[in-house]
């Protein structure tokens, strides 16, 4: 390269103001409560996961603490005091690992239901740790019975 020329560098475009937004916000917390409220209908109505659902005494609180836990998954701020995590919540029902399966398509199915296809695929695609630990512990349960305490 002679003295005084510069090299090209490829500069990757910037990414638009809205796409820098957390998904939460970009979704609304409308949206995330649609869908939340749009899954657990159909978890209800399912043959074989409404009656596993069937230990949720309170389904407000049920749905209120999921949407929370949702909105902060997908980047928003905490706006409650529940404590946010999922995992627990639905364990606490014992979802069995074969039911699981089922229990994610539901989810899928209202996220794009209820949202857009863009922000759908995005939550859609954040999905999977929650799933995964929901298979874990229906195969613990199944081998080792649910903990004593």
């Amino acid at each position: 390269m002679a003295a005084g020329e510069m090299k090209e560098h490829a500069v990757a475009p910037e990414p638009s103001r809205a796409a820098q937004k957390p998904l939460a916000t970009r979704i609304g917390r409308a949206g995330v409560e649609a869908a939340v409220h749009a899954f657990y209908t159909a978890v209800r109505r399912h043959a074989a996961l409404g009656p596993v659902f069937g230990r949720v005494v309170d389904w407000d609180d049920h749905e209120a603490r999921m949407a929370l836990f949702w909105w902060t998954a997908l980047g928003g701020r905490p706006y409650s005091s529940y404590c946010s995590t999922a995992v627990p919540r639905d364990a606490a029902v014992r979802i069995p690992a074969g039911l699981v399966g089922d229990w994610e398509r539901l989810l899928h199915d209202a996220i794009r239901r209820e949202l857009a296809p863009a922000p759908a695929d995005e939550w859609i695609a954040r999905t999977g740790p929650v799933v995964a630990a929901l298979r874990r512990m229906g195969e613990y349960y199944e081998r080792h019975g649910p903990r004593r305490g």
